[in-house]
C-alpha cells in the first residue's frame, strides 16, 4: 500500500532492520551512525552491533526443533546478564523544553457572545487571538495639526498654580480632613490588634472556601470508577461551575431578601390598613392575582432551568475536548466541523437562556401592572375620602404603597427565583458515605482471591470470575493472559477500583472491603500502563505530599535511570512540568512513575501493569534490577508484555476468559509443553523471529 512512498520506523528493536533502505542510529541526542545495514553491521564496535548482539540475548528458540531446550538456555542467559553485566545508564530521550510562564488575564463575567465565538474559532483553526484583528497599512494623512508635545518632568509650577487655583485653605483643609480619616482607619485596627492580644489568641485558619472546595474534590475523587465511566467531564464541570455557583452565591441572596422583603410588607399593609380599613377590600384578590401569576410562571420556568443546566454540559464538554486536541484536529482538517458543532452547542444554550430571560420579563410585566393598580385605587380612595380623611394620611399611605408593590414584586420574583435554582440542588444531592477505617492495615503482602467475581459496573458482563488463588508474602508473581484475559481487572479490584459482585480478596487476614479507600491503597503501590503526571515541579510529582528529602528523590531519579535526565535540566528538581507529562516522552513519564513508586516505603504490594512497555530493552534490565533491590521482601504482581521480564517470577498465574487457568512455577510450566504459558511463550518468541 505504501510502495513508492518515503516510510521513517523509528524503534528501539534491532529485529526489523535488516528491511529497511538507510539506517540511522541516535545515542544521546546526537548521530552516532549513518548507514546501510551491511555497512554498520560490519563495524564491530559501532552502536548498531552491540544493539544487535543485545537484542539476540532476548530472543529465545531460535531452533525450531528442541524449543523447550533453547528457550531454556536463554533463561538462564538471561539470568546470567542479570546478575554479572553492567549496563551503563541510558540517557532516555534528549533533554524537552520546560513551561512557560503563562499570565492569566481576567475576563470579565458577561462578555459579547459574537466576540467569544470568534476567539473560539480562531484559537481552533490556530491563527490565534491576533488573527482576529487586522489593520490596514499606508500612508498616513493628518488632517489637522499635530499636538505640541512636552518633554520630560511636568514642571512645579504647574503644580503650584494647581493648587493656588483650588486656594490654599481649602488645599490644606481637605489634606487633614484625609489625614484625619486614615488616622480613625489605621487606629481602629491598632485598638483591636490591643484588644485581641489582651482577650483572645487568634488561631489563623483557611478561608472557608478552602475547606468547601477541599471537600468537594475529595468527595469526587473517591466516586467509583463507574461514576467516571457514565459521566461525562462536561456534567461534572456544570454542577462544579454553575450549580454549585447558584447554590453558594443565588439562592442564599434570594432567601435573604424574602425574609427581610416579607417582614417590610407585613409592617406596610399593617400600617395601610389602620390609616384606611377600605385598603382589607384590595388585599384578597391582590394576593389571589399574585398567586396565580407566580404559579402560572413556575410551571414554565423549573423546565426552562432544567433544559437550560442540561444544555451547558454537552457545550463545556465539547469545548474541553476540543482544546486537549487542538494538534489532531488541525492535523486532520477537521476544524471546520469542530466549529460547525461548537456553534449548534452554543446555539441551543442560548436559545434556552434567551427563552429564561423572556419569561423572567413577562413575570416583572404581570407584577408591574399589578403595583400600578393598586397605586390607582389608593389614589381613588384618597379622592372619595378626601372629606373624612386627612390629606396627610393618604400622603403617608401612597408613599407606603409605591413601596409595598416594589417589595411584594422583589418577593413574587424571589420565590420564583428559588424555585427555579433549587432545581440545582436537586441535580447535586449526592455525597460519598463515609469511608470504613481500620486499625489492621497491610504488613507482610500476602494476598488470597476467594471465590471472587466482578465486573465494571451493574448490567455487565463479569470480569473476573470465581477467582480462587493464594498469593505469598514476598512473593514475586507473573501476570499473563491473552486480551481480554482479566490481567488489569486484578490489580483494579486490588484497589477496590471496581467493587466485588461475590466473594472477597483479603490481604495479610484483612478483608479489603472492610478498609477505607485511603487506608487501603496507601498500603499499595502501581506502576500503570498509561504513565500520568500532574502539572507542577518534578519534586511534586515524585513527593506530592513533601515527605522525603532531596537526597531521597535523587536516590529514587538514580534508581530509576532518570539521574542523569533531571541533572541537565535547567531548574533540576524544580523544573516544571506540564499536565499529563506533555514535555515528557512517554518512556521518562513511565520511568517518573517508576521512581515515584520507589519512594513509597510503606508499600508491601506492587503492581506493575505493562509498566516497561514504553522503554528500551537496555533500559528495561536497568529497571528490573532497580525494582529486584527496591522492593525485596514485597510482594510484586508484574503483568507481562515482555515475557523474557517475568521468567525469573516465583510463580506464574495464566489468566483466560476471567478464570485461572494455570498458576505454579515457570519451570513446571517450560517442561508441560501441553501448558497454556509454553504456547503464549512459543507465540511470543514467533512474533521476534518474524
Amino acid at each position: 500500500m505504501l510502495a513508492g512512498e518515503t516510510r521513517i520506523l523509528v524503534t528501539n528493536g534491532a529485529i526489523h532492520l535488516q528491511e529497511v533502505d538507510q539506517i540511522i542510529v541516535v545515542k544521546q541526542g546526537r548521530v552516532s551512525q549513518d548507514g546501510t545495514y551491511n555497512t554498520l553491521i560490519q563495524d564491530t564496535l559501532g552502536d548498531l552491533h552491540r544493539m544487535i548482539a543485545e537484542s539476540k540475548i532476548i530472543v529465545s528458540m531460535e531452533s525450531d526443533d528442541e524449543p523447550a531446550a533453547q528457550l531454556e538456555t536463554d533463561f538462564q542467559a538471561v539470568e546470567g546478564m542479570i546478575q554479572d553485566e553492567k549496563v551503563e545508564q541510558p540517557v532516555v530521550s534528549e533533554k524537552r523544553p520546560t513551561i512557560q510562564q503563562r499570565k492569566s488575564t481576567k475576563v470579565e463575567e458577561e462578555v459579547d457572545l459574537y466576540l467569544a465565538w470568534r476567539i473560539f474559532d480562531s484559537i481552533i483553526r490556530g491563527r490565534g487571538v491576533d488573527g482576529l484583528c487586522v489593520f490596514q497599512s499606508g500612508e498616513e494623512h493628518n488632517v489637522v495639526d499635530d499636538e505640541v508635545k512636552s518633554e520630560g518632568r511636568v514642571d512645579w509650577a504647574v503644580y503650584r498654580y494647581y493648587f493656588r487655583s483650588m486656594g490654599y485653605p481649602v488645599f490644606f483643609f481637605f489634606a487633614l480632613v484625609c489625614i484625619a480619616y486614615l488616622g480613625t482607619i489605621s487606629g481602629t485596627q491598632v485598638w483591636l490588634q490591643i484588644w485581641g492580644n489582651e482577650n483572645y489568641k487568634v488561631v489563623p485558619s483557611h478561608d472557608n472556601h478552602y475547606w468547601i472546595l477541599t471537600y468537594l474534590a475529595w468527595s469526587l475523587v473517591h466516586s467509583p470508577l463507574s461514576f467516571f465511566d457514565t459521566t461525562s467531564s462536561g456534567k461534572i464541570i456544570n454542577r462544579f461551575a454553575h450549580d454549585f455557583s447558584t447554590i453558594d452565591l443565588r439562592l442564599p441572596f434570594s432567601l435573604l431578601t424574602i425574609f427581610l422583603n416579607i417582614m417590610v410588607v407585613i409592617m406596610q399593609i399593617a400600617f395601610c390598613i389602620a390609616a384606611t380599613p377600605y385598603f382589607l377590600i384590595l388585599m384578597v384578590p391582590l394576593f389571589g392575582c399574585y398567586y396565580y401569576f407566580a404559579a402560572y410562571y413556575l410551571v414554565s420556568s423549573r423546565e426552562i432551568k432544567r433544559l437550560d443546566s442540561a444544555a451547558r454540559s454537552p457545550m463545556y464538554a465539547h469545548f474541553g475536548e476540543t482544546l486537549n486536541g487542538l494538534v489532531t484536529i488541525r492535523g486532520y482538517g477537521a476544524a471546520d466541523r469542530f466549529s460547525t458543532q461548537a456553534t449548534q452547542l452554543l446555539d441551543q444554550s442560548q436559545q434556552v437562556f434567551y427563552l429564561t430571560n423572556t419569561t423572567q420579563r413577562w413575570l416583572q410585566v404581570m407584577l408591574q401592572l399589578l403595583s400600578d393598580i393598586v397605586t390607582t385605587f389608593t389614589a381613588l380612595m384618597a379622592v372619595v375620602q378626601r372629606n373624612s380623611a386627612s390629606a396627610g394620611v393618604f400622603a403617608i399611605v401612597l408613599n407606603e404603597i409605591t413601596g409595598f408593590t416594589q417589595n411584594v414584586q422583589a418577593v413574587m420574583s424571589s420565590v420564583c427565583d428559588i424555585e427555579t435554582t433549587i432545581v440545582s440542588v436537586e441535580r447535586a444531592p449526592y455525597e460519598i458515605p463515609d469511608a470504613k477505617t481500620d486499625k489492621n492495615r497491610p504488613q507482610h503482602g500476602g494476598i488470597e482471591f476467594q471465590n471472587y467475581s466482578t465486573r465494571y459496573r451493574e448490567g455487565l458482563d463479569l470480569v473476573l470470575k470465581n477467582v480462587n488463588l493464594s498469593i505469598r508474602a514476598g512473593e514475586r508473581v507473573g501476570i499473563v493472559g491473552r486480551t481480554g484475559a482479566g490481567k488489569s481487572s486484578v490489580t483494579m479490584a486490588l484497589f477496590r477500583m471496581i467493587e466485588a459482585t461475590e466473594g472477597r480478596i483479603v490481604i495479610d487476614g484483612v478483608d479489603t472491603s472492610t478498609l477505607g479507600l485511603e487506608e487501603l491503597r496507601s498500603r499499595l503501590t502501581i506502576i500503570p500502563q498509561d504513565p500520568f503526571l500532574f502539572g507542577g515541579t518534578i519534586r511534586a510529582n515524585l513527593d506530592p505530599f513533601s515527605r522525603y528529602q532531596e537526597a531521597d528523590l535523587w536516590a529514587a531519579l538514580e534508581a530509576a535511570s532518570l539521574k542523569q535526565y533531571v541533572s541537565s535540566l535547567p531548574g533540576n528538581l524544580l523544573t516544571e512540568v506540564e499536565n499529563g507529562g506533555e514535555n515528557m516522552s512517554l518512556g521518562q513519564r513511565q520511568l517518573m512513575n517508576l521512581a515515584r513508586a520507589m519512594l513509597n516505603k510503606n508499600s508491601k504490594v506492587l503492581c506493575l501493569d505493562e509498566a516497561t512497555a514504553a522503554i528500551d530493552i537496555e533500559t528495561d534490565n536497568a529497571v528490573q534490577r532497580a525494582l529486584r533491590k527496591s522492593f525485596a521482601g514485597c510482594t510484586v504482581l508484574t503483568i507481562a508484555h515482555r515475557i523474557n521480564t517475568i521468567l525469573d517470577s516465583d510463580r506464574i498465574l495464566v489468566l483466560e476468559h476471567g478464570r485461572v487457568a494455570e498458576f505454579d512455577k515457570p519451570s513446571a510450566f517450560l517442561a508441560d509443553h501441553n501448558s497454556i504459558f509454553y504456547s503464549l511463550v512459543n507465540s511470543h518468541d514467533s512474533q521476534k523471529k518474524e
